[in-house]
Formats: structure tokens, sequence, C-alpha cells
């Protein structure tokens, strides 16, 4: 059986995905079984709606929290993933590597297919409380 209490979990959200994830980040953060948070938070423009609130998390979770923070390269709102995906899980020390995606489906999709390309399995997906207008 594994250890639970060393597991490294890795979010990767849009800002639709932030604002139905974010109980479920403080919930992480302060949960015993989680060694550390790696968030990966994607947007196509400049403006985290979320980037206050999350600093706050960064300074009260300095050695349980890192973000990156993912803008968008062109219009067809493709994020360069494998990059930030990859240096995350080469430098994961955790026993245990859990992924929560929570985004539009395309998004979604990309994540899923760069963290398979990466040998991730064990992936998640936050049900999504609000919509897009």
């Amino acid at each position: 059986m594994l250890d639970q209490a060393h597991i490294h979990q890795i979010i990767v959200a849009d800002e639709i995905g932030m604002a139905s994830l974010f109980p479920t980040l403080k919930h992480k953060l302060t949960a015993e079984e989680v060694e550390f948070v790696s968030l990966v938070y994607c947007i196509q423009s400049t403006n985290y709606h979320f980037q206050p609130e999350i600093e706050i998390l960064q300074k009260h979770f300095p050695h349980r929290l890192v973000v990156f923070f993912q803008s968008s390269t062109c219009s067809n709102k493709h994020y360069p993933l494998r990059e930030v995906l990859e240096a995350i899980i080469n430098s994961n020390t955790s026993k245990v590597v859990d992924v929560l995606l929570s985004a539009t489906p395309e998004l979604c999709f990309e994540a899923e297919t760069e963290l398979h390309f990466l040998g991730i399995q064990n992936i998640s997906f936050q049900e999504q409380y609000f919509l897009n207008q």
C-alpha cells in the first residue's frame, strides 16, 4: 500500500475552472495527506481574476504551493502546457502524483493528452459549477 502522506497534487485550471476549484484548492493545501500542490493557472489574457487570492495562499503556504501563471500563446486558446507539466513532473519528489483538471473541455483534453504522454495516468476532473457566459 502506498504511503498516502506524500501526495503531490498537480492542478490545471483556467478562469472558469478556478471558480469551481478554489474551495478544493484550499482544502488540498490543508489536507495532511497532500505534501505539495503545483497549480498551473491558464488564461487567455493577463488578467488573472483569482491572482490576489492565490498570492495570499502562496504567502500562507510558501513550502506547499507553487503557481505557474500560463497565458495563452495565440488566439486559438492553445496553452504551452507540455513544458510546464514536464518541469513539474521531472522535479517531483513525492511518492504519489495526483492530477486534478478544472477547465474547458478543450483545455482538459490538451492537459490530459500531455499528461498521458508524460506517463501520468491518475487524472481526475473537477465538476464545473459555473459556465462561461
